[in-house]
């Protein structure tokens, strides 16, 4: 009989560890940039990308980008192409060209 306090403790651990599964409605989990930040899209349908924007404005409003490429313009100029499922923002300097 010693060994029955030791049985229920062990019962109501096993009993306790169980966890209800993930639905499908859960909220969607933001993006991990490189750096490790979080980056969630912005949820105002009125905002858009614009010629002038920062790399720091258009990730504010889309979100991480699903792909990037970096290439060398005219005058050593730096291009960067942001690629996402709807558009692909080009950045020249930093700033958003077309």
């Amino acid at each position: 009989m010693k060994l029955a306090p030791f049985i229920l403790l062990a019962g109501f651990l096993v009993s306790g560890c169980q966890t209800e599964p993930a639905t499908q409605d859960a909220a969607p989990k933001s993006e991990t940039t490189a750096t490790g930040g979080s980056v969630e899209p912005s949820s105002d349908a009125a905002a858009e990308v614009k010629p002038g924007m920062t790399m720091a404005d258009v990730k504010k409003i889309k979100g991480a980008p699903k792909d990037t490429k970096h290439d060398h313009g005219p005058n050593d100029s730096e291009l960067d192409f942001w690629v996402y499922d709807d558009q692909t923002v080009k950045f020249q300097d930093g700033k958003v060209v077309e």
